[in-house]
């Protein structure tokens, strides 16, 4: 069903039902009021009749009588009778609508005035006290004029209340496909929108409601996809750049080994040149598959508590004598908050490829690598005195195969090592944040929430 069908139905019954009982309500409230003013009349009627019968000078009573007749219309199938205390009819004839009424002569003396009916006529009883003894006066009639009216009334309400809901259902219709029509217009270009052109944006409208928020949401997520696509395509382009160069080299001196007889030393030569390719490209084919892992996912199960110092002071005793210096700053008393969750191997790679890229773009100065903790967090830089970077290259050298004029220019490479650092460090629940001044050198900042303060 259709959100539009919703509301249109759901506030459709939500009305009716408001409606039934407002009407409801007044039928009840209007009947009630009917009844009561009948039930005036027969009072009345029992006066009347009271006066007739007890009153002692024949004269008033028959002026009474004559009164009664002139000038007070009959109620329909109107009856009287007065009933001593006994309830036994004293004045004949005997009337069938006052067989077996449901009173007693204690009930109305104690009340002194009962109203009740019985199939469908409405009895009014009223306790009287005369020197001959006690009596019960019963006046009856049937409100055949009210009934007449309550009939009218229930039409008028049941063709007011179809009237109603055909008006609040179209009505209803028309206001929901209004207010649905932003939506509409969303869905259609949400549908336009292909890998093809993802750089179109929906309109958010005033930037107020909620279309407009979920427009302006869409358009955020849209701005991701298209950030990820476009690192996608990127990556898969360098990707296949850097596979085929060393490929290629690589076939390419076998070939050349191969075109002509050579001596043993020739040979070894080439092999070991050949060597060096395949060795490049196993690096390039085993760093693009943990990417693909750390895209996937597939690491954070494997995250265990890791001693950072312990890591630092491997990492440092597999580089070359004096190229790398410790400093050790502030530390927790307890050392257990030396410890963060982390991939070891992944984290030793990761922290390894930081200070092997120092070292690379250093020109043989030594690399520092600090370590302290602060304000809950541990914290690892390594800092280089090497050739820098440029800020417009410092926001991209952490995308995949992304390396800089200026680092193609010094050393050989791949631009795989940053950015599989990144997201390792990521993964491990870290950040890395990069700074660099050309020609000073450049400061690599990792920082780790201690595992005893997450």
């Amino acid at each position: 069903m259709k959100i539009r069908l919703k509301i249109a139905l759901n506030t459709t019954l939500l009305f009716g039902f408001l409606l039934a009982v407002i009407l409801g309500a007044v039928y009840n409230v209007t009947q009630a009021i009917i009844e009561v003013k009948f039930y005036e009349r027969l009072e009345q009627r029992v006066q009347i009749s009271s006066k007739i019968y007890f009153e002692k000078d024949e004269l008033e009573a028959t002026i009474y009588a004559d009164f009664a007749a002139r000038y007070l219309k009959k109620l329909p199938d109107e009856s009287d009778q007065i009933f001593n205390d006994q309830m036994k009819p004293v004045i004949p004839p005997h009337h069938p609508e006052f067989e077996n009424l449901p009173i007693t002569f204690e009930q109305v003396k104690q009340e002194k005035t009962v109203h009740f009916t019985n199939k469908k006529r409405l009895y009014v009883a009223q306790y009287k006290r005369d020197n001959t003894g006690e009596y019960v006066v019963v006046v009856c009639a049937v409100d055949s004029n009210g009934e007449s009216y309550l009939a009218t009334l229930q039409w008028i309400i049941f063709l007011s209340y179809l009237v109603s809901m055909a008006t609040v259902m179209l009505t209803s219709w028309f206001f929901a496909e209004k207010v649905l029509r932003p939506i509409n217009d969303v869905i259609s270009d949400v549908g336009n929108i292909t890998t093809s052109n993802l750089e179109e944006r929906l309109d958010e409208g005033n930037g107020k409601d909620e279309i407009a928020q979920l427009a302006h949401s869409f358009n955020g997520m849209l701005d991701r996809i298209e950030d990820g696509f476009q690192q996608q395509k990127s990556f898969v382009s360098n990707a296949s750049h850097e596979l085929r160069t060393p490929l290629t080299a690589l076939i390419g001196e076998l070939e050349v080994m191969m075109m002509r007889e050579r001596n043993t030393e020739e040979y070894q030569e080439g092999i070991a040149t050949a060597l060096i390719r395949a060795k490049s490209l196993r690096e390039i084919i085993n760093h693009l598959l943990t990417l693909a892992k750390t895209n996937e996912g597939m690491l954070t199960e494997k995250l265990t508590p890791i001693r950072l110092d312990e890591l630092i002071f491997e990492i440092h005793a597999q580089q070359p004598a004096g190229e790398v210096v410790l400093d050790f700053g502030d530390l927790p008393e307890d050392f257990d908050e030396m410890e963060v969750m982390g991939n070891e191997g992944l984290l030793r790679l990761a922290i390894g490829n930081l200070v092997e890229n120092a070292l690379k773009y250093s020109e043989k100065r030594p690399v520092k690598v600090e370590y302290y903790h602060a304000n809950g967090t541990a914290n690892i830089k390594v800092i280089d005195q090497g050739i820098g970077i440029e800020p417009e290259d410092l926001k991209k050298v952490l995308q995949p195969f992304y390396r800089s004029q200026r680092a193609k220019d010094f050393a050989p490479g791949n631009g795989i090592g940053l950015a599989l650092a990144a997201k390792i460090i990521r993964i491990c629940g870290g950040k890395l944040e990069l700074e660099s001044k050309v020609g000073v050198g450049t400061t690599a900042h990792l920082t780790f929430k201690s595992k005893q303060k997450k």
